[in-house]
């Protein structure tokens, strides 16, 4: 009998030491995909989610990433007036010009984002490899990132985006919002 207790109290603390161990790395991994960086000549904190890959397709290549970017002031999280959404593609063609439209369908509920104007691009023999930014007001951008099922399109290409993009861009809304709103 106290061996048998024994052997169920073990196990008991085995799965729950596991369970405990894969909640800490899930969080890991969202704390990883965060970047913050804090000038302390210009006291500016930029807070950056890592660019997450929206579209990949084989032929004609392309490939289509998302990250996100807010700025404050100091070193203490402040809530942004803005967050700026940056895409980067690689294409075989050239998809993107000066600028592109950007809209959401969040939850069956369309949202006019604006438009996401070049920020380089850079031509090689074979790819075409463009930056587009899109501020965005913090509020829409929680809206966005708080939603169930978020479909995009920029300018002609459209997009699903999955559980883990979604999870991404929730992490970074909690990085970047503080207690008082900043600009």
């Amino acid at each position: 009998m106290k061996r048998m207790l024994i052997v169920v109290c073990v196990c008991v603390l085995s799965v729950g030491l596991a369970g405990g161990m894969a909640q800490d790395k899930g969080k890991e991994t969202n704390e990883s995909l965060i970047e913050r960086k804090y000038d302390r000549f210009k006291d500016e904190t930029m807070v950056k989610l890592r660019p997450q890959k929206i579209r990949e397709i084989a032929k004609p290549r392309e490939e289509l990433s998302l990250s996100v970017e807010a700025m404050h002031k100091g070193e203490r999280a402040v809530r942004p007036k803005d967050v700026f959404l940056i895409f980067n593609s690689e294409s075989e063609e050239y998809l993107y010009h000066n600028k592109a439209e950007v809209l959401f369908i969040v939850d069956g509920k369309r949202i006019e984002a604006g438009q996401a104007y070049l920020m380089s691009a850079s031509p090689t023999s074979n790819l075409e490899k463009v930056t587009l930014k899109l501020t965005i007001s913090f509020d829409r951008f929680s809206e966005i990132a708080n939603g169930k099922s978020v479909e995009l399109r920029l300018r002609k290409t459209e997009v699903t985006l999955t559980g883990a993009t979604m999870a991404a861009m929730r992490a970074f809304a909690n990085a970047v919002k503080g207690e008082s709103k900043g600009g």
